[in-house]
């Protein structure tokens, strides 16, 4: 099981991973374009499902454009190679490593 996982968008499929791989352990981030996840709902739903997500430990990016993945290296352990990860969101840059990253669709 990765340590980290990035999921880019923050569609049905991308919440249920996000949701499966914090159960499991991992660190997740979803970085989604819109400003809210689930765009397809209300928002008020939207903002429940985040509440929750949010209350398990998944760290939720919305409104984030610019979007960056470059290689990263090894550092010593076999198999683990890293990603620098970066992007803007409300106009200020972020970023940080991620382990893996599954494209979920926004």
């Amino acid at each position: 099981m990765p340590r980290r996982v990035v999921i880019l968008g923050g569609g049905y499929i991308a919440m249920e991973f996000a949701q499966m791989f914090r159960r499991f352990g991992s660190r997740v981030s979803v970085i989604q374009r819109a400003p809210f996840i689930m765009n397809h709902e209300d928002e008020d739903i939207s903002k429940a499902i985040q509440d929750i997500l949010e209350k398990e430990g998944v760290q939720i990016y919305t409104s984030s454009t610019q979007f960056e993945i470059r290689p990263g290296s090894k550092k010593g352990r076999p198999g683990a190679a890293l990603s620098q990860l970066s992007f803007v969101r409300d106009g200020y840059s972020a970023g940080g490593r991620a382990g893996a990253s599954i494209g979920a669709g926004c």
